[in-house]
């Protein structure tokens, strides 16, 4: 009865609709917020009998989704929950997402009798941007007035962020005649259910001001804003002033009011002003006072509880003392008046002061001499401030003198022809003159000679701190000048010595950003060069470890800085640097002493400058670098005795100067400084190799750069190890010898063949054949000997000769010097103990390390496969030989010996299963046998029962090895458990069935994977994307389980047909934009929870989207934020730079100025 009461109602409707008339009505259109509850709102004049909402607004023929009728409220939007009926007859959307905005009609009965009204509705839906103001690049707040320095070379942007419908954005110069619009340029960029709107201000008149007060007015239809413009003082920095105003910080209408004034406070403050039409600058100048303590002139000898009165003789001194005073004053001893004055006077006045940080001490000594006695005399004096602050203290103290009585002689008359006095009175006459004469000479005399002497006095220690800076500077520069002009790049050119910038080539740098504010791990971003190490904004700090594996050129950049601050090369980091300290931690063995390792290790033999006299000009300095290099060489790293070296690391010593050190990746130091900035250097791409070659090699042999790169073309297994400067620069120089290099597949053939190499060269070059070929026998003590080195723990590879001839034999040794691969080198020794000679506290000693520390492994290495070779080797035996070298500080030990021995590399891979990351350095002992593991396959096995990992942070070699080793359980059909790729995808190339990383190398098919996850963080993915990544794992044949982390999946994924295939192979799909997982419904292509129960709704959506936003917006605006920073002053280097360079291209200038400044 129902359905066909409507019915009839709806053919009523069809004839009369157009001549009813009610004061029915609904507002059109109305907004409502997506994943929020909403009612389309009406007023049913004098309330209804029945009412009827449709979706659409041809009602003719159709049913209601939603009625509410006396029988109560009913229809299939209110039995699914996604609609209600309000008391009024409003329509209730319980949950409002996209697909509400459309027309509604709603129709009306106010009786049964009666003809109902029809009423359409357009329905909106908006989104509140976060926050909800209109937000201006550069202000760092959502305050509605902000203060900003700008350069006219800079955009001033402002944005709503996310936000529906459009909003309409601009900006205004507001006057006294009002608000003026300006010139801009706007940008919509449009996401998943939002737009971004920005404007750019490009109008010129803005810049005619030095104070600009603009506006950003935002304009919507709906009132969705918490404010709808904001207001920015511009202090425009292109107009010059003739002062610094570093101290501009707020804008203020009326004054400017220090609450808690303090001496920071104190220096020139700038007014300015403006009204949009006129304006100016005034400049004040700030001094803060700070009155002593205690508030009044001391005077020695006095009790200041009350009035003082001193017993003095008619000669003496007086003391007279203000404390914590700031500024200083000047003190002074008078007469209290003209009486007082004419019987005193003073001489030698001694003034001195005493800086108390901020505050000063100030002490007046000043002889004096009573030349008017009497009997109880009485003196009144003061001690007063005087000077251009005096008047601000009005410090003043009395004191009384008190003369004493003197002794009277026994009067006896005398007759005036006995008399003497006429004639003594005669003779003191003519003796007092004689002696005051004689005296003033004297007096001027020495005090002449003192006021010059202390004029020298004075001058001298600057003069000669002034010198000593001078031959400091010329005496490093003579030290670094044989450090950075005797490279030898392979052991055995010793005819040929190469300075650090004939050979030096830039590798990859990159730096550490700190993710401390979210969940995420730390990471690796590219540097765009090694000169940018002060200027780039992310690591801007005073403490900075630049680490590296072996032989990636961490001590060769050292030498290169050496180069640039001692030869000034333009444009260099170390230009404005005034003094460059670098120490070899390997040689501060014993030496606790930053100033005595300097003396000793940094300075020549016969130089006269001392210890003291280092320490003193080290104070006077602003621009100090310091580089500790080689940390992992560090013989001292672990005492429990504090050395200068950790005081400096952790800040606690030189807090204002730049210190650099360099170590290997796997020896930080325990302790460091928490603002500490990490750098690492990355290696040789091609471009660097290919310089180098030019540098290097083409400069003797022109046809050898060209077969380089077509061996590395040949060899990827070759290139990648060549990605190590040190690995390359080996291979460069040997490749004019050999075309075997070609042919190399692992680190192992490769170091093999480069020591083989080393020997037989020198051989080859004996003309009195005294280096004969180094025998097996004494190949096997050195190994020896390096494995023992290694085992103790010990950082330092150096041994005493004497201690190693004993071991190796004198003419061996020699041998070892001979051919390169052992060196000799002049060090400090340093002994502290009890009872040593003060001769021989410091003694010069010649001590032999190995060429590189790579060739410390390479024979530590050949000794361990030695030992592990047997096959009734036990894991025990394996254990003690191996628990004493830790595979991060040596993993090129396990590598060679791996690549050494079949049967060693099984029971190393084994012992490294139960080492914590062993995982990875087994990884790299299967590469060294270029695919061969039919001896290892229960090794591959276990390993890739366990998850894989390929992350952006790998080095290209260890990648690499995870595709080969992949590749292998393909081939060998083993079970691949899971396999994530973090942060390291590139792309999907379909048509070839592979994924492309990063680093350019390709996974294949993977015919036994199980579980593909990919970590893409802060990566929006559009359904493209997903196709590219389901149709590769559609070809993976075990694949099971498909995850994307970290990034943003599009809110459904239709392509039916993949979905299709995907569901057919049981592969389940996951998605974890954070912590909460969900799980891609394959028959709708809507999003799950993880365990597929209740699907996805719009506002947890978008509530992902919120989160998402907040997590990788804020890394953007934290680096803006950092890059800000660092341009308040870019603009000033600037114009000094065009000043100083004379090329044409004025606009190319700068952009050769910005690549060098970041």
């Amino acid at each position: 009865m129902k359905q066909q009461h409507c019915l009839s109602h709806s053919i009523v409707l069809l004839l009369l609709v157009s001549v009813v008339t009610s004061l029915d009505e609904c507002e059109s259109p109305q907004y409502l917020e997506l994943g929020k509850s909403g009612v389309v709102r009406c007023n049913f004049d004098g309330g209804y009998h029945s009412v009827y909402w449709y979706k659409n607004t041809n009602i003719i023929g159709q049913k209601p989704f939603i009625e509410d009728t006396p029988s109560g409220t009913a229809g299939p939007g209110y039995e699914s929950g996604e609609f209600d009926i309000n008391e009024d007859g409003s329509l209730i959307i319980n949950e409002v997402f996209l697909g509400h905005e459309a027309t509604f009609t709603v129709t009306t009965f106010h009786s049964a009798e009666d003809i109902p009204p029809t009423i359409s509705v357009d329905v909106k839906t908006f989104v509140k941007p976060v926050p909800a103001v209109p937000l201006v690049s550069y202000c760092y707040s959502e305050d509605s007035v902000c203060f900003i320095r700008w350069d006219q070379n800079s955009d001033l942007t402002c944005t709503i962020q996310e936000v529906r419908p459009t909003a309409d954005l601009s900006w205004q110069l507001r006057t006294a005649d009002g608000d003026k619009s300006l010139s801009f340029e706007t940008v919509v960029t449009n996401e998943t259910l939002t737009q971004t709107i920005s404007v750019s201000i490009i109008d010129p008149d803005v810049y005619s001001s030095q104070l600009s007060q603009l506006v950003c007015k935002a304009h919507l239809h709906l009132d969705i804003l918490q404010r709808y413009e904001t207001v920015v003082f511009v202090y425009n920095t292109g107009i010059e002033t003739p002062i610094n105003h570093d101290e501009l910080t707020q804008p203020f209408s009326e004054g400017y009011t220090l609450g808690d004034s303090g001496v920071h406070h104190e220096g020139v403050y700038t007014c300015t002003y403006s009204n949009g039409t006129n304006g100016g600058v005034t400049h004040y100048d700030l001094n803060v006072y700070v009155y002593p303590v205690p508030a009044y002139l001391e005077i020695e000898g006095c009790n200041h509880e009350q009035y003082c009165s001193v017993t003095v003789m008619e000669t003496g001194s007086l003391t007279c003392k203000v404390s914590g005073i700031r500024p200083e004053v000047n003190l002074e001893w008078r007469g209290i008046n003209d009486e007082s004055s004419e019987k005193i006077e003073f001489y030698n006045h001694q003034s001195s002061t005493k800086s108390k940080g901020d505050t000063t001490d100030i002490i007046l000594t000043v002889d004096y001499m009573i030349t008017q006695t009497a009997e109880e005399q009485r003196l009144t004096l003061e001690c007063r401030a005087t000077g251009q602050y005096a008047d601000q203290f009005k410090l003043t103290t009395h004191v009384d003198l008190l003369v004493g009585k003197r002794s009277q002689p026994t009067e006896e008359p005398l007759t005036d022809a006995t008399n003497p006095v006429p004639a003594i009175i005669a003779v003191v006459l003519v003796v007092g003159l004689l002696v005051i004469g004689l005296v003033t000479f004297l007096t001027c005399r020495v005090y002449c000679s003192r006021s010059k002497d202390n004029d020298d006095e004075e001058k001298m220690p600057m003069m000669k701190t002034k010198d000593l800076k001078t031959k400091l500077k010329e005496q490093l520069k003579e030290t670094y000048n044989v450090m950075y002009s005797s490279l030898k790049p392979i052991p055995y050119l010793k005819d040929k010595m190469y300075s650090v910038n004939e050979l030096y080539v830039e590798g990859g740098i990159e730096c550490l950003l700190s993710e401390r504010s979210t969940d995420k791990v730390d990471k690796w971003v590219d540097i765009e060069s090694y000169q940018n190490l002060f200027s780039d904004p992310r690591i801007q700090s005073k403490r900075r470890i630049i680490e590296a594996e072996p032989g990636y050129g961490k001590s060769t950049l050292t030498l290169q800085l050496a180069y640039e601050w001692c030869t000034a090369v333009p444009n260099s980091l170390m230009g404005k640097v005034d003094l460059l300290l670098i120490f070899k931690l390997r040689q501060m063995k014993g030496i606790t002493s930053i100033y005595e390792a300097t003396k000793l290790l940094l300075l020549p033999r016969e130089s006269n400058i001392g210890v003291d006299e280092i320490k003193d000009i080290l104070a006077e300095l602003s621009s100090v670098v310091i580089i500790l290099d080689g940390f992992d060489e560090y013989p001292d790293y672990n005492l429990e005795t504090q050395t200068d070296i950790l005081d400096i690391l952790k800040r606690h010593m030189f807090q204002h100067f730049d210190v650099i050190l360099t170590t290997r990746s796997s020896f930080l130091p325990k302790s460091y400084a928490p603002q500490t900035k990490h750098i690492r250097l990355t290696g040789f791409d091609k471009e660097a190799q290919d310089k180098y070659l030019r540098r290097a090699v083409t400069a003797t042999q022109g046809k050898v750069s060209e077969e380089v790169k077509e061996w590395l073309e040949d060899n990827p297994v070759l290139a990648d190890l060549c990605q190590a400067p040190l690995f390359f620069a080996l291979y460069a120089h040997a490749s004019q010898d050999r075309e075997n290099l070609k042919n190399c597949n692992s680190a192992t053939v490769f170091f093999r063949y480069i020591v083989s190499c080393i020997k037989s060269h020198t051989t080859a070059k004996s003309d009195d054949n005294y280096v004969s070929k180094i025998d097996l026998v004494n190949d096997n003590i050195l190994s020896e000997v390096a494995y023992l080195d290694l085992t103790r723990r010990r950082v330092l590879s150096d041994w005493k000769r004497d201690e190693l001839s004993k071991k190796l034999g004198k003419d061996t040794l020699e041998q070892y010097v001979q051919v390169g691969i052992l060196r000799e080198e002049e060090t400090i020794q340093v002994s502290d103990v009890p009872g040593t000679l003060a001769s021989e506290h410091i003694k010069l000693t010649y001590e032999i390390r190995f060429y590189h520390k790579l060739f410390s492994e390479w024979y530590a290495a050949n000794y361990v496969a030695d030992r592990l070779a047997t096959a009734s080797v036990t894991p025990e035996e394996v254990s003690e030989i191996l628990e004493d070298l830790e595979p991060s500080t040596c993993q090129y030990v396990y590598r060679f010996a791996c690549g050494l021995n079949p049967g060693a590399a099984k029971a190393i891979i084994n012992y490294l299963k139960g080492v914590e990351g062993g995982d990875e350095f087994a990884i790299l002992c299967i590469l060294e046998h270029g695919g061969a593991v039919d001896y290892i396959i229960d090794n591959v096995t276990d390993i890739c029962s366990r998850e894989i990992q390929i992350g952006s942070q790998n080095t290209r070699l260890l990648q690499r090895s995870v595709v080969q080793l992949l590749e292998i359980a393909t081939a060998k059909q083993i079970p691949v458990f899971r396999l994530l790729l973090s942060d390291s995808l590139k792309s999907v190339n379909v048509r070839n069935g592979e994924i492309v990383l990063k680093s350019d190398l390709r996974l294949p098919i993977l015919n036994t994977l199980k579980a593909l996850w990919l970590d893409i963080t802060g990566c929006r993915l559009q359904p493209e994307d997903f196709t590219d990544v389901f149709q590769y794992s559609l070809k993976c044949e075990s694949l099971k389980t498909i995850t994307f982390s970290n990034c943003l999946a599009p809110v459904t994924y239709g392509d039916s047909t993949v979905m299709a295939d995907l569901k057919q192979r049981n592969i389940k799909v996951q998605w974890y934009p954070s912590v909460i997982g969900y799980r891609l419904d394959l028959s709708n292509g809507f999003w799950k929870d993880k365990n597929g129960t209740s699907q996805l709704t719009q506002s947890e959506y978008l509530k992902e989207v919120s989160t998402f936003n907040d997590t990788y917006n804020s890394r953007q605006r934290d680096f803006v934020v950092e890059v800000n920073r660092k341009l308040e002053n870019v603009w000033l280097d600037l114009r000094l730079f065009l000043k100083t360079t004379k090329k044409r291209n004025e606009r190319g200038r700068k952009k050769q100025f910005l690549r060098n400044y970041f």
